[in-house]
């Protein structure tokens, strides 16, 4: 019964709930920050954009193929108005519009460049955990610092002592001296 209330006691005090995962990671950035890092990273995005099309092309490469087509019109018209004994039933007009349509669906314009645009996203997890890093570092730059400077100052403290206790020992050597000398009273 001992065993089963202890074994109970033991689960239960080991249980990790979201508030207290929650704390520890409130209170330990830098490790969960470099966890979200690792397990969630972060990768670039590229694309390609068509930045513009050229239009002037597109319009010399129109005019061309207009330009021989009217010919070949100009060229039909002048079978179909010469005296060849027979009448000629074509409808210029609409045979141009749709050799117009034809030729406006068939051509594509020529794309003048092509941009390819990476973007960028910050991951903010690696970010946090390096500048975790960084304070790290500096917080034992900072403490060692703090350390040379009281070594510093214990030394010239020592350094005081010693020439206060060299400057009594002259004191004490030249009246010594003075008394054996000249034979002084106190």
């Amino acid at each position: 019964m001992k065993t089963t209330w202890i074994f109970s006691l033991i689960l239960l005090s080991a249980c990790i709930t979201q508030r207290k995962a929650e704390q520890w990671m409130d209170s330990h950035e830098t490790k969960a920050a470099k966890y979200c890092a690792d397990k969630f990273s972060v990768d670039t995005v590229s694309k390609t954009e068509f930045k513009y099309v050229d239009s002037s092309g597109y319009k010399n490469a129109y005019n061309e193929i207009s330009g021989y087509a009217d010919s070949l019109f100009y060229q039909l018209d002048s079978i179909r108005h010469a005296s060849l004994g027979r009448p000629c039933n074509i409808n210029l007009d609409s045979l141009r519009k749709v050799i117009d349509k034809e030729i406006r669906s068939r051509l594509k314009p020529c794309v003048d460049s092509v941009v390819r645009v990476t973007n960028t996203v910050v991951n903010r997890a690696k970010e946090t955990y390096l500048q975790g890093l960084i304070d790290e570092k500096d917080g034992v730059i900072t403490k060692s610092q703090k350390d040379n400077q009281q070594l510093f100052q214990q030394v010239k403290d020592e350094k005081k002592w010693l020439w206060r206790f060299i400057g009594l020992v002259a004191i004490i050597a030249v009246y010594v001296f003075l008394k054996i000398r000249f034979k002084l009273p106190f």
